[in-house]
């Protein structure tokens, strides 16, 4: 099992708990436990694993930027994103809407997507929504 220090790696102890007291306020502190176990157990190489993957589904995001966010390409691989976020936790309709416009609202998720192509927080918003729309699921 992970220690906190491999979890949080790259993180001052202040960032650390300031992320900690967001998180509990926003979605409780129960959540936030299960979440925090579930990385801990991936243990330190199952975590690199992990994150690697989802690098890797919001570099395929920024190469589909070039498509219309309902197109098939770009709502398979907004499925591989939620079914990424669903390790962590279960995403419902409701709170992967409320995701796709933090991603655009919360400069510091907008960073994150921003530093993979200028304009991904607001096509991947987009490109949710219409995932949404359609049941959670990639229509044919």
């Amino acid at each position: 099992m992970m220690s906190d220090k491999e979890l949080y790696e790259g993180f001052s102890q202040e960032e650390i708990n300031s992320m900690r007291n967001e998180v509990k306020k926003r979605w409780g502190a129960k959540e936030f436990l299960d979440v925090e176990k579930r990385i801990q157990k991936l243990g330190k190489d199952g975590w690199e694993d992990h994150k690697a993957k989802g690098e890797e589904v919001n570099q395929l995001l920024a190469e589909l930027m070039d498509f219309h966010p309902s197109g098939k390409q770009v709502q398979q691989a907004v499925a591989m994103h939620f079914k990424h976020l669903n390790f962590y936790y279960k995403v419902s309709k409701e709170r992967y809407e409320g995701l796709g416009e933090m991603y655009v609202d919360d400069e510091r998720f907008k960073a994150h997507y921003e530093k993979y192509r200028d304009g991904l927080a607001v096509f991947l918003r987009d490109a949710i929504f219409i995932f949404c729309q359609n049941g959670l699921e990639v229509l044919e």
